[in-house]
């Protein structure tokens, strides 16, 4: 497979460029202290997948070969263009969502990072409510970030998009494996959606190879450069406006005989990154069988000290309840 170079590196770095952070997140609750201790990165430099890598790297972990998704090449683009326009679920709505409340910021504002760790037991039991409901652990998490933003963070019913990542390591290899290998899809939602139509909304977005017509639009900068992306970034950011993304990396470490164990007693976390356009970021991993849910509110909808704390709180109510 050839080797390429991140071009999705050059949406983040057309971002700093404009004074708006890339910054995401690596965290360890320390169980003695009890307390959270962050690192942050670059994501021009690195995916989530990437971040954990250097992070684990640290204490003896290798994390070689990070995770893959099921393709094991790049398609065809009019393959995808076909493909997409059998999907069920089309892109149509006016990408704007009403918020509550907004905030004049600075671009130094950064906004409070909050994180909540379920032991073992307590993520037994949420993975048990998932297939009580014949869902996904991820669309379990996703419905509950959803219901709270809906009950806390929005302005009334109305439909809204999401941004969902996916993983693409297995159908591309760049030129080092911690860069981003990462791309997703648009997800309409609304105040109202349940966890069965998300994840029929995610499968369908996947079969119908969305995550691919992204990484493929997103490589544009192969052809127009850095000036054509940050036009068109500058542009799409006065009219397109999510709600955030949900940023699940699934269970940690990566089964390896060569890992070290250090750390095993505290919990691993990270958190994506935001912006006005996409003001909530996240961060679920499970390290080993302990689950880490980080939550930060951009400025423009959380500077309001306490109100990122009271979201994480409510997402977490509904995360755990029974329903």
């Amino acid at each position: 497979m050839q080797k390429k170079k991140d071009y999705i590196a050059m949406w983040f770095n057309v971002r700093k460029q404009l004074g708006i952070s890339d910054e995401i997140h690596a965290g360890w609750y320390d169980h003695n202290t009890k307390t959270m201790q962050w690192t942050s990165y670059e994501h021009a430099k690195m995916d989530g997948m990437g971040l954990y890598a250097h992070e684990l790297r640290k204490y003896g972990y290798p994390c070689t070969p990070l995770p893959t998704n099921r393709d094991t090449s790049e398609p065809k683009f009019f393959d995808v263009l076909k493909k997409q326009r059998q999907g069920k679920y089309q892109d149509t709505a006016p990408k704007k969502i009403r918020w509550k409340e907004t905030f004049e910021y600075s671009n130094s504002d950064r906004g409070e990072l909050e994180c909540i760790i379920l032991d073992e037991a307590a993520t037994l039991k949420l993975k048990e409510k998932a297939a009580a409901q014949n869902v996904s652990v991820a669309t379990t998490i996703f419905y509950s970030l959803n219901k709270m933003v809906a009950s806390e963070l929005l302005d009334g019913e109305q439909e809204y998009y999401w941004f969902y990542p996916v993983n693409m390591r297995g159908g591309v290899k760049l030129e080092d494996e911690t860069m981003n290998h990462s791309s997703g899809f648009n997800l309409a939602l609304n105040t109202k959606s349940t966890a069965n139509e998300i994840q029929d909304i995610v499968r369908d977005k996947l079969k119908s190879q969305s995550h691919w017509m992204l990484w493929k639009l997103a490589h544009i900068g192969k052809w127009i450069g850095h000036a054509g992306v940050k036009r068109i970034y500058i542009s799409s950011s006065k009219k397109n406006f999510f709600a955030g993304s949900l940023s699940y990396l699934g269970s940690w470490p990566i089964p390896d005989e060569r890992n070290s164990g250090e750390r095993k007693d505290d919990v691993l976390a990270c958190c994506g990154t935001g912006s006005k356009n996409y003001p909530i970021s996240t961060g679920v991993t499970e390290w080993y069988g302990k689950m880490s849910i980080a939550l930060k509110l951009h400025p423009y909808i959380g500077k309001k000290p306490g109100l990122t704390k009271h979201c994480l709180e409510q997402w977490q109510k509904y995360l755990t309840d029974s329903n």
